[in-house]
């Protein structure tokens, strides 16, 4: 099987003005190795030769990285589909209108509950400018994605979120939960959700597509339970829904070539290697390539829907227990035997 990375993420910047309890790259200062914009011109244009449509800028923030405008330009005049994923609070009017010059897809806004949930995770004063960058967004005529990570308190807030994203215009609303992963590994028992929790959460995003389904694009974690038409295209896909080194990629603001976020792998270095090198050969990449959801071990080998979660995040698999084919203890099937 050939494999492309249609979608790359890009991530512009270590540095954050934020330090969220639940972020994978522990981000907060800039690394003192980045990528130069002419590096980064360079990795786009071997992007574009490998055939990827589609580049997400991430970081840290990414509205943090001074040259952002300019690495547009050049993502721009490579006909590349824009992503900007951001924790919102830095983007004003002002900026909303210079985005507008842009064809960018979507920015994705985080929003990780109402005022208290959100702020607790995020830090005081974050909720209101994350609602101000959605309007202005909307008042520029700037598709917006709200992202919700679901945690032991947010949870109750969930409908609420889609009321939001609804109202201010937002074309899409997801939900994941919450990954006890980088910075997120400290706060494990009072972020992730437990089994009667995750059942909550799985009714709560079917009430959610139920409500909106028709009138906003609804993406959500399926918690272990792919029933119900929001699942329906996954159910029918015939290939396990994870991405990583299949279809996208992760770049480090350092050049580091990953195929995940959750957890960084080493597979490369952009500085080092072409980005098509690294893809084609990094043993990492082939490891997810290869991996086979009838070897997947305890409630996940035995779970009807094998075949298309794979065990959910391989790479939580391997941070907590160092096999990649361990059950998903993050799972409501997996949990519910504790209770």
């Amino acid at each position: 099987m050939i494999y492309c990375p249609a979608t790359v993420t890009l991530e512009l910047t270590n540095a954050c003005n934020l330090r969220c309890k639940h972020c994978f790259s522990f981000a907060g200062e800039s690394f003192a190795d980045e990528l130069s914009y002419e590096e980064i011109r360079r990795v786009l244009k071997e992007l574009q030769d490998m055939g990827t449509m589609e580049i997400d800028f991430g970081g840290g923030e990414p509205f943090l990285r001074p040259d952002l405008l300019e690495v547009l330009d050049a993502t721009q005049s490579l006909d590349f589909e824009i992503v900007l994923l951001t924790n919102g609070t830095l983007i004003d009017d002002a900026k909303a209108s210079r985005l507008s010059d842009y064809s960018i897809k979507h920015v994705q806004i985080s929003l990780d509950g109402l005022s208290n949930a959100h702020e607790r995770l995020r830090g005081k004063g974050t909720f209101e400018p994350a609602i101000t960058a959605m309007e202005a967004l909307r008042d520029h005529g700037i598709k917006f994605a709200v992202r919700t990570t679901a945690t032991r308190e947010s949870l109750g807030d969930l409908k609420d979120l889609a009321d939001i994203a609804v109202e201010k215009g937002a074309y899409k609303f997801g939900v994941v939960r919450f990954f006890p992963a980088g910075r997120g590994m400290a706060y494990m028992d009072d972020l992730m959700l437990n089994a009667v929790e995750m059942s909550t959460l799985h009714r709560t995003i079917l009430n959610i597509y139920k409500i909106y389904g028709h009138k906003i694009e609804i993406t959500a974690d399926p918690c272990g339970s792919f029933e119900g038409d929001i699942f329906q295209k996954l159910r029918e896909s015939g290939t396990i829904m994870c991405p990583c080194a299949k279809t996208w990629c992760l770049i480090k603001p350092n050049g580091v070539v990953s195929p995940c976020e959750i957890m960084t792998f080493y597979a490369g270095n952009v500085r080092k290697n072409k980005i098509q090198t690294i893809w084609e050969n990094a043993p990492i990449f082939k490891l997810f390539r290869e991996f086979k959801p009838e070897l997947l071990k305890g409630a996940c080998g035995t779970c009807k829907h094998k075949g298309v979660c794979g065990g959910y995040c391989r790479a939580l698999a391997i941070l907590h227990s160092g096999d990649i084919y361990s059950e998903d203890f993050t799972c409501y099937h997996v949990m519910k035997k504790m209770l």
